[in-house]
């Protein structure tokens, strides 16, 4: 009788040590999952910020360009103005651009972290059902 209550004894320890595994995993797959969010709602809110800026700056040119045009001071070709504002605007679309970039990146990230941690569960459950068996 005693080796059964051993056997027993032995497959409630690990399956407590499991349950701590498990849940450590949640807990850092939750993590990362989380991690990923704050990090794709701070780019959003980048690229919102980008997209209100070059707003700005394009009503701030035309303001400037409607003032030179109602002054009688030498205006600026328009040539000259177009071109500083495609330059901004260049400017806007470059840092749009690298902030997609990194967004794809920490998704990317964050599904790996997230398969790694599937793959772990799966391995565990797999754990499970041997002790259970056991």
């Amino acid at each position: 009788m005693a080796p059964r209550i051993s056997l027993f004894s032995r497959a409630l320890r690990m399956g407590a040590k499991q349950n701590s595994v498990q849940t450590r995993i949640t807990k850092a797959m939750c993590h990362t999952v989380g991690s990923a969010s704050e990090e794709n709602e701070r780019l959003n809110d980048e690229n919102e910020r980008l997209r209100l800026r070059n707003y700005e700056l394009k009503r701030e040119l035309e303001e400037v360009y409607r003032k030179l045009w109602e002054s009688e001071i030498e205006r600026v070709p328009f040539a000259v103005t177009m071109e500083v504002a495609v330059e901004k605007q260049n400017d806007l679309i470059n840092l749009l651009h690298e902030n997609r970039i990194a967004l794809s990146e920490a998704k990317a990230a964050a599904a790996q972290s997230a398969a790694a941690v599937t793959k772990i569960i799966d391995e565990n459950m797999q754990l499970k059902h041997e002790v259970e068996r056991l």
